[in-house]
C-alpha cells in the first residue's frame, strides 16, 4: 500500500513539472505557493523543485500589500495558489512579473485549473542541480518592515529533512 501511494505521488509530480514546464516554468524560475495545507502543496513543492525552479511558499494570511510586495521582491513568474483566495491577491497590474495564476480547488478569474495541469502520462525528468543552488525561498514575517527573502538551497532542504527525521 506504501509503495503504490509513492508510485502515484512520483507520477503525478512528475505530470505537473511538465504541466509547468509546458506553460515556460524553467530552471531557477520563481513559483509562488499560497495555498493552505493540502496535498496540492505538497505536489506543486516537488513539482517545481523537479523543474530547478524555485519554490517560494506564502502564508495564506499575508495581507494584499505583503502579497504584492513578496511577489514582486522574489520575481514570482507563476502563482499557484487557492482558489478561495483569488479575491484577497494581488490584481496583475501590480504584478508585471506574474505570467500565470493557477488555483488549487475550483475556478478563479484569470487562472489555469490545477486540475488541467499536465497530460496523463506525460512527466518532467529532474533537471540536474548543484547542492549550493536555491530551492526554496521563505519569507519573514516583517515585523520590522517588508517581509525578506531567505534562500535556502538544496542542501539546507535536504539537511533539514534530515535533522528532522532524526529528532
Amino acid at each position: 500500500r506504501g509503495r503504490r501511494w509513492r508510485v502515484t505521488a512520483a507520477l503525478a509530480i512528475g505530470t505537473l513539472a511538465a504541466g509547468l514546464r509546458d506553460l515556460g516554468v524553467a530552471q531557477g524560475d520563481r513559483v509562488a505557493l499560497v495555498m493552505a495545507n493540502c496535498p496540492e502543496f505538497v505536489l506543486s513543492l516537488f513539482a517545481v523543485i523537479r523543474l530547478g525552479a524555485i519554490a517560494v511558499p506564502i502564508n495564506v494570511r499575508e495581507g494584499t500589500p505583503e502579497l504584492a510586495h513578496i511577489l514582486n521582491d522574489c520575481g514570482a513568474k507563476v502563482l499557484i495558489h487557492d482558489a478561495d483566495l483569488s479575491g484577497h491577491l494581488p490584481g496583475d497590474a501590480e504584478l508585471p512579473l506574474l505570467r500565470q495564476r493557477i488555483s488549487v480547488g475550483g475556478q478563479a478569474p484569470g487562472a489555469l485549473a490545477f486540475e488541467d495541469i499536465g497530460a496523463a502520462g506525460h512527466t518532467a525528468d529532474p533537471v540536474p542541480v548543484q547542492e549550493e543552488d536555491t530551492a526554496v525561498i521563505l519569507y519573514t514575517s516583517g515585523t520590522t518592515g517588508d517581509p525578506k527573502g531567505v534562500l535556502y538551497s538544496h542542501r539546507a532542504v535536504v539537511l533539514h529533512a534530515m535533522g528532522a527525521s532524526l529528532a
